[in-house]
């Protein structure tokens, strides 16, 4: 049931979160805070109904840092690019494992780098790009948690 929740969060987030990205280049610290507040507190609710004794507390808490981690990594990539990849983006990656677990987290992340690939690959060739063009990564982002929502 916390799985169901989760993508509905999810799908309201990335809805707000591309909308923002395209038309202002930018996504409000409120809204990811409002949804890290929402996946700590589900992912919290998860980890202690999983909790049968003493020793599964080192195995769940494991189990979040990896939900976090490709989050993470793409806070990384934006941290040593100076924001080449968006700090929304990572944040964003880390909610959706948050929510999701790092499963869905890296393959709607993987699919989203395949479809950011083909948009620039198709950007490159019909000769729309120039050398410092950007564009948002939320919507293959979104993209991706729609292709993942599908294949689930």
């Amino acid at each position: 049931m916390l799985l169901a929740v989760g993508k509905w969060i999810a799908a309201g987030y990335l809805v707000q979160a591309v909308l923002w990205d395209i038309r202002k280049r930018v996504v409000p610290v409120w809204l990811i805070r409002l949804v890290l507040l929402c996946a700590v507190v589900l992912r919290s609710v998860d980890t202690v109904m999983g909790i049968s004794d003493v020793g599964d507390i080192p195995s769940k808490l494991t189990g979040l840092f990896g939900a976090a981690l490709p989050g993470l990594f793409l806070l990384a990539v934006g941290y040593l690019t100076r924001e080449a990849v968006g700090y929304a983006d990572g944040w964003s990656v880390l909610l959706l494992g948050l929510l999701m677990g790092s499963q869905a987290a890296v393959c709607i992340m993987m699919t989203a780098f395949l479809f950011s690939a083909l948009y620039a690959l198709w950007l490159i060739i019909g000769r729309r790009a120039d050398k410092d063009m950007r564009f948002p990564f939320l919507p293959h982002i979104s993209a991706g948690f729609i292709v993942w929502l599908m294949v689930l």
